[in-house]
Parts: structure tokens; sequence; C-alpha cells
């Protein structure tokens, strides 16, 4: 260590600095140390199995882990204060515990580090155990990496480097960080460093035990290797809702019949409707053309356009035109329905006539770069819309979502009926089913009437023993599959989170591939059929032993560490050796409500110059 002084401490500081080593690193700055650091700082912080650690002590240990002046009556301050004093806390544990186990380290020790520029601040387990769990979702931590951060790396402290351009430390801007930033003294700030040494190695033999049995990588491999795909139809009610048409017969109906309901959305979303910015809501026909498109094909959309407009323009319903002709699939299922839109929404060519318009008007052609729309202005709202005004709306959107939920249901339920006859899920739709479209089967009189307006004529394929399969307009099904997952994962890929499903998969054979029921998942029904499982192989294992055991005792080191010490603090609290002015957060305040153990409390007092 002297020739590494010599080699970056010059001149003078050097000698005084390398003399030091025989006495105490204190020497080197003479006298001129003595000041800082004392004083009111002297009150007890914080005792420890009998230990003393001093206001000085703790104020630098904030100071240690801020760089940021914050108020003192700041939340923010507060929160710090709390998880510093709990830092020293267990730095004065592990030292107890490193004094019983005859660890410890030189003032020399201490020096070498501050020269290298190592600093460090014990910080609490717990908070650095968060952080690596948060690390290790989307990162993985080697056992190594886990080990320095427990031990060394997680406690760092930002000081910056004393070190000039030339190499050589530089004594006179360490002596004004840690007596101006730190209000320290630099005998006393080498004493810190040399205790935060003790405490990284009392956590490395801590550590040096742990050790992953045969029996948990063999467990963990055959958990996370036992998969199984599924092949799936996804019937979605709210996307298919929001493709229906609510201008039907039963829609005046179901007003009457739910004036209530109507109401409680108004009033559980009138948000919405008040301080409403001018917004229109406007239907349309669109005739698609290319921007670079020839003459001929432009003049062709542009005569379709116009002979549309003057069937509009001749009374025509225009929701039927729309329907019939619009070439915009989001809304002609809905009569060219576009909602309440505000100013900027829609395209600028579209937007200046839609909010020309008054209701009930429809505009001339008008050409944008989708080609050639024909709209008709609904309403204007603006301001607060009463619960009268938005009646339709609200209605056309509970309506749509119940009709649509009941759709969605018997179509699966139709699915599911023909999957059981022993149908493979790719035999179940009918051709291209988002072309084809007919009302689920069971219909009652009444929803035919709707169904009716909503869906065409589609040709059906036949399994041994099934009914014909119907597919309501707009619902766009088609067979998808999951990627493997294994019995650990309730999030499914590509259908959700669902305990049930997941056990029901595992259940499934070559033999029987269907599943038992529909299953609903976050309000969408779902079709599933067993594509493939894969099991765990001896083989395959080998291959993968060595990553598994690193995952495992990565993970092990993490919480067993922080068991470790929190468990020794919880104890300590329980016990009644630690008493503080500021509140030490316990876990066991987590498990019993204002348990005793939860803090800690001193009042401060005189203490004598404690020997850690």
């Amino acid at each position: 260590m002297l020739e590494f002084i010599r080699n970056h401490v010059g001149g003078l500081v050097g000698l005084l600095i390398i003399g030091a080593l025989s006495f105490v690193f204190a020497v080197s700055f003479g006298q001129q140390s003595q000041g800082w650091g004392r004083g009111a700082g002297d009150d007890t912080a914080i005792t420890v199995d009998g230990v003393e650690i001093s206001m000085a002590t703790l104020d630098y240990a904030i100071n240690m882990n801020t760089n940021r002046d914050l108020s003192q009556d700041s939340p923010e301050y507060a929160s710090l204060r709390q998880q510093v004093a709990k830092g020293l806390v267990e730095r004065q544990l592990l030292l107890n515990m490193a004094k019983k186990a005859g660890i410890s380290a030189s003032t020399e020790e201490a020096q070498e580090n501050v020269i290298k520029g190592e600093f460090y601040i014990t910080r609490p387990i717990s908070t650095i155990a968060t952080q690596l769990g948060f690390q290790t979702m989307y990162s993985a931590l080697t056992p190594d990496r886990v080990k320095a951060i427990l031990v060394k790396d997680g406690h760092r402290a930002m000081l910056g480097s004393f070190v000039d351009p030339k190499g050589k430390f530089d004594v006179k801007t360490f002596n004004n960080v840690i007596r101006y930033r730190l209000n320290y003294k630099e005998p006393d700030f080498v004493e810190e460093q040399r205790k935060e040494i003790v405490a990284q190695r009392m956590r490395m033999l801590l550590l040096s035990g742990i050790a992953v049995p045969e029996r948990e990588i063999r467990e963990k491999y055959q958990r996370e290797n036992d998969t199984v795909s599924l092949s799936y139809i996804k019937l979605a009610p709210a996307l298919y809702a929001g493709n229906m048409d609510g201008d039907s017969k039963a829609l005046g109906k179901w007003i009457e019949e739910n004036k209530d309901k109507i109401k409680q959305y108004y009033e559980t979303n009138k948000f919405k409707y008040t301080n409403v910015e001018k917004t229109a809501r406007a239907r349309h026909i669109l005739i698609k053309v290319d921007e670079d498109a020839d003459e001929a094909i432009q003049n062709a959309a542009r005569a379709k356009a116009d002979a549309l407009l003057a069937e509009a323009n001749a009374g025509e319903d225009f929701a039927k035109l729309a329907t019939e002709n619009s070439e915009d699939p989001g809304s002609a299922t809905k009569g060219g329905d576009l909602g309440y839109n505000p100013r900027g929404v829609m395209v600028p060519e579209f937007d200046k006539v839609m909010f020309a318009l008054k209701p009930g008007e429809i505009s001339d052609v008008v050409k944008t770069q989708f080609g050639y729309h024909i709209i008709k202005l609904e309403d204007i709202r603006e301001g607060t819309v009463s619960l009268e005004d938005a009646t339709d709306e609200i209605a056309r959107k509970l309506f749509q979502e119940n009709r649509g939920k009941e759709l969605v249901s018997k179509t699966a339920d139709a699915l599911f009926a023909k999957l059981k006859t022993g149908a493979d899920i790719n035999e179940l739709l009918p051709g291209n089913a988002k072309d084809k479209a007919i009302a689920a089967p069971e219909d009652t009189a009444e929803d035919a009437e709707v169904d009716e307006e909503e869906a065409t004529e589609a040709p059906t394929t036949e399994a041994a023993g099934a009914t014909d399969i119907k597919i309501p307009a707009g619902l766009n099904l088609m067979v998808q599959s999951t990627s493997p997952f294994n019995k650990t994962q309730a999030l499914i890929p590509g259908i959700g989170k669902s305990e049930e499903l997941v056990n029901a998969a595992f259940a499934l054979t070559d033999e029987k591939p269907a599943g038992d029921k529909v299953y609903v998942v976050n309000d969408n029904y779902f079709i599933v059929q067993l594509k493939e499982r894969k099991q765990p192989t001896d083989e395959d294992y080998k291959t993968k032993k060595v990553e598994i055991e690193s995952e495992l005792l990565a993970s092990k080191v993490l919480t067993w560490t922080n068991d470790r010490i929190t468990s020794v603090l919880d104890k300590a609290l329980k016990d009644g050796k630690i008493e503080s002015i500021v509140p030490i957060p316990s876990s066991l305040a987590k498990k019993e409500e204002k348990s005793p153990a939860g803090t800690a409390t001193v009042t401060p007092k005189k203490t004598e110059k404690s020997a850690n």
C-alpha cells in the first residue's frame, strides 16, 4: 500500500500520509481538521445493542446518500432520513456479528480505499433487494453480479475522485468535500469507511454458504419445460359490437325497457357530457380510389359517388346506402356512422366540410387521400349535453354491447358444439369467415328481425353429426395459436390470464384434444383445442442445467440475504435492542398492525464516543 500512496500522492503530502499510517489517518491533516462534525452532533441519534450512533454520523450518512439540497420539512427528506437510519442500524448489526466472527479491517485499508476513490455507505438490504427484483424482471443477473451488488456495489457513494489530472491525490479538495459537504472530520470519515469494509466482509461471509440442491434445479426444469400450446378461436363482443349497426327496430323498444340503465350510465359518465368542445356526429359513404390511380379509374370512382349522392338527395335511406355501398370497413356495418368527433380528428378536407354542414344536410362529393366521400351531418354537440340529447348515443352503445354479447355467446356455443362432435378446430369456420355472415342458430323471431339487417347468407362447412355454423357479419373469426406456456404461467399468450384455462390445457391429450367448454377470459369467448404438448427429457435437462442453476442461485442469494438481515433487524427491534429518534421500519409491522416491534424511538442524549 505504501507504494500505491507514493505513486498517487505527491511531495510532502505523500510523506505525511505515509507517516500517518503508523498513527491515525487524521494526523496527516493535523489540528486543522478539528471543529467539524462535533458539538450538537455529539447527541445520540440511534442506539443498537448498546452501541451509540451520533447525530453527526446520521447527518453524514444522509449527505453521503444524496447530492441534492432537500428541505428538512419535505416528505422526500423524511423518507431518505428513515432509509439512512435503517442502513446505519443494519451496518451496526453486521459490525456486531463481525466482532463475534473475528472479522475486522484496518485503518490503513480504509485509507487506501479513500485514495483510490472507493466510498461506501450501507443502505437497507430490503431497498437493494427490491431494486434487484425489478432488474431481474428485465435482464438476467448472474449470481456473482447479485453478490457484488448486495455486498459492495449497492452501497457505493458517489463523491467523485480526489485524484488530480496528474494522478496525484488532491488533499485540499478532499478536505473541502469532507468538511463542507459532509460536515464531518477527515479521521472520522476514514473510520466510517473502515466500518464499511467490515460490513462488506460480514455480508460476504453470510453469502458464502448458499448453494442450490440438484433437486431444486430438476424441479424448476420440470415446471418450465412441461409446456402446451393451444389452437383457439377468439370471439370478442366489444370488437363485434363496435362494428355493429344499432339502427334497428329493436333499438327503440330497448330504450323504453332500459331507461334506468341509460340514466345510470349518463350519471356515472357525466364528465363526458360536461364542457364538451364542439363535436360533430356524421355518417359517410366512401368510394375508395388511390391518389395515383389513372384518370379512368378516378372517373369511374367519381361517377359511382355521384350516383350514390343522387340517391341520397332523392330521399334514399343514407344509413342503408352506406351499409350496402361504403368501402370503409370501420363504419359501413354501422350505416356509415363515425360517432362524435372534434375538429382535427378527420383529414382537413373532410373536417372542413363536416363542420360547415347543418344537422340533416348532405354534402357534395368530397375528395380526400382515401377516395370520394359523401357526408351527412347527424348532430352538433357543444357545452353541456343533457340526458335527453345523450340518450340516443348511450342507448346505441349499451344496446350494441348487449346485442354483441348475445350473438357472440350463441356463436361460441355453436362452434363448441361442433368441436365436441370430433371436428378439428381448423374445420369449424365456413370458408373465409370474415367475408361470410348470418345469424347464429336458435335465434328468436325478434333476434332474427335484427339479424336480417346485420347479416347476409354464407355457405357453411359440415362436420360429422354437426349442424351448420352461421357466423354473424363483422365477427371476423380466425384460428390462432398460442406460443408454448407452462403451468406456472397464469397469463396465456394471446388469450390472457386464466388459471382455469391453464389447468384445463394441461388436461388435454391427443385422444381428447378439445376443451370442455367455452372459456371466457377478459369478457372474450374462446374455443380451444390442443395444438402440441411437450414434456421434459433427460437429454434436454443436461443442456439447460447450468443456466437454470445460475438463475436459481442468483434468486436464492437475493432472497436469502434479504431474509437473513431483515430477520436480524426484526429480532433486534422486537427485543428492544434498537432505539432511534427516527422510526426504523420493520417487516413485522406489515404482518401485525401497530406492532410494538414496528418502530423504535429514543430521546437524544449526550454520549461518550462509541467504539464500533
